[in-house]
């Protein structure tokens, strides 16, 4: 939401001031000079398979980088409550172009290739997130979600100073759950031999444009469980990386 701040920078320099001390007391709305990242997303809804959940955003570190590609600033959230209203406050970044790139959810599964980033010296062509939950090229540890985020339409962001501004990203999830039911076995076969489901891929890092950049082959797999209250039916619910159609890798 815009804010108009004319009658300020015309107003006397003890109105002025008094607008200063607001921003460090008050409510930080009425900022003058507030820059705020929001973060749009699609809410998951029972009607419809498309979608985010927001609580499943429990941390969110954000990236900020110049219009040269070179590392600037993070900005860090570990406990964020998503929602439309949410946002991340930049006002100490100087005035000039610069591009946001925010992944949710880097813990000990995912982690970027570079863990320590250098001001003025990191390139974003040079960064991949990862996933670390890898053994033997197999993943059997049931994943979290993970998600991605950037602007879109425009490559860099401008940013003025003296002047409010709200900074939108598109955030989007990297992860698919697949529910997967295997029926008819019966009790006897059911219960007396082990099952499970092996999904073969090779997506395992994205670069900072949220493309995928990885060619090393590995596979999903989880056990299938029994359910008695289902005459036996084999049952589990495996978490992959994005899938996508006919894709470059």
């Amino acid at each position: 939401m815009k804010h108009s701040r004319i009658a300020f920078y015309s107003a006397s320099i003890a109105l002025y001031m008094f607008t200063l001390s607001s921003c460090i007391n008050d409510d930080l709305s009425q900022c003058v000079t507030e820059k705020r990242v929001y973060f749009d997303y699609t809410p998951a809804t029972k009607a419809s398979k498309y979608g985010l959940d927001p609580s499943e955003v429990v941390k969110i570190n954000l990236y900020v980088f110049g219009e040269n590609g070179r590392f600037i600033k993070e900005y860090k959230d570990e406990s964020p409550a998503l929602s439309s209203t949410y946002f991340i406050n930049v006002d100490d970044l100087n005035p000039g172009k610069y591009r946001f790139v925010a992944w949710g959810n880097l813990d000990n599964q995912y982690a970027l290739n570079e863990p320590e980033l250098t001001p003025g010296v990191t390139m974003i062509n040079d960064l991949k997130a990862e996933l670390r939950e890898i053994k033997n090229d197999t993943v059997s540890e049931y994943l979290n979600p993970f998600f991605f985020a950037t602007h879109t339409g425009i490559k860099n962001i401008e940013i003025i100073n003296l002047v409010p501004q709200d900074i939108h990203l598109q955030l989007d999830e990297n992860t698919y759950k697949i529910n997967v039911e295997v029926k008819g076995l019966g009790e006897a076969a059911a219960m007396q031999n082990s099952f499970r489901i092996d999904i073969d891929d090779s997506n395992s890092s994205y670069d900072f444009s949220n493309k995928w950049a990885s060619d090393n082959d590995i596979t999903y797999s989880r056990s299938l469980i029994p359910n008695k209250d289902k005459n036996y039916t084999l049952e589990t619910s495996i978490m992959v990386l994005r899938l996508a159609e006919s894709r470059d890798i």
